[in-house]
């Protein structure tokens, strides 16, 4: 599956240190998201004037939209801060099909095309059709065997 993973930047401006944590549920996201995003470091300490880079990964579990409002408690701040991430899931829904076998081919498979006997100079053509069912677009490729 496919990751993502950004960093921010906690700001201390203050002329003194702060600890930080974040709640550990807000990490979690709704219960249906499973264990699809991680933010490091969970807690610690931000220096006076100084600033503290923080790891955020997200790999989704499923095919769907992910909110997080991470929430992050500040020592001796009366509300706490708040970052919201978005990201979405996604499979690629394809398929590939030949004339000759009109149910779908597996990709773990090699297959082959029969041109049978013909002719120098004749041409003879084959039709591979690949499907896309999903909603995002993809590459492909064709390898030789």
């Amino acid at each position: 599956g496919g990751k993502i993973e950004e960093s921010v930047n906690l700001v201390n401006q203050e002329h003194i240190p702060f600890s930080f944590n974040f709640n550990k549920e807000s990490v979690k996201g709704d219960q249906s998201y499973g264990d699809s995003l991680q933010v490091q470091p969970m807690s610690g300490v931000v220096g006076p004037q100084s600033e503290i880079p923080l790891q955020i990964r997200f790999k989704p579990k499923f095919e769907k939209s992910y909110n997080y409002n991470l929430v992050c408690n500040v020592k001796k701040k009366a509300r706490p801060l708040v970052l919201n991430v978005k990201g979405e899931g996604f499979h690629i829904h394809h398929s590939v099909h030949h004339l000759s076998n009109p149910s779908a081919l597996l990709s773990a498979d090699t297959h082959k095309l029969d041109f049978g006997e013909f002719f120098i100079n004749e041409t003879r053509q084959r039709s591979v059709t690949i499907v896309n069912s999903g909603r995002f677009n993809f590459d492909f490729v064709w390898k030789r065997a």
